[in-house]
């Protein structure tokens, strides 16, 4: 646990399950704010609370209606509670856009509609390299107008 809280010590370790594999995930956090998900397979997750924390709890809890979710709880020194709740997550592990989106139906027809072979693997990887490092917010193959009304926007 050293290495995961070189800024910080760990205010709190759970035990929770975000992934619905039947696998519980380990949860902890630090008086700074990052808080860990780690699997099974010792995959981390890593993300950055705004606040200071000075204490934290993750559990099943009921927020909304009758049915317990996971939750991950922060008492910030600003005497602020922030409560997530129903947290889920499809996977830890990193994995490659291209792949996610490739049985997407949606996805599929968005590149239909731009007349791009969704098994141009070039053809795709450009469409989202541009879309999310386009220069100067203009894309370079058609006009705003046109993405507008291909994209249904």
């Amino acid at each position: 646990m050293t290495q995961m809280t070189e800024k910080g010590n760990c205010e709190n370790l759970r035990l929770l399950l975000f992934q619905g594999n039947g696998q519980e995930e380990v949860v902890a956090c630090a008086w700074d704010g990052q808080t860990y998900i780690i699997d099974h397979k010792r995959t981390v997750l890593r993300f950055q609370v705004d606040e200071n924390v000075s204490a934290f709890c993750a559990g099943l809890y009921a927020c909304r209606g009758n049915q317990n979710t996971p939750c991950l709880v922060y008492v910030g020194f600003n005497q602020k509670i922030y409560v997530y709740w129903s947290i889920t997550l499809e996977r830890i592990e990193s994995s490659n856009l291209l792949q996610v989106l490739e049985g997407n139906e949606e996805f599929t027809s968005l590149l239909s509609k731009l007349h791009i072979d969704v098994n141009d693997v070039s053809a795709v990887r450009d469409l989202v390299h541009k879309t999310f490092y386009r220069s100067n917010g203009k894309r370079e193959d058609c006009s705003k107008k046109e993405a507008t009304e291909t994209l249904g926007l």
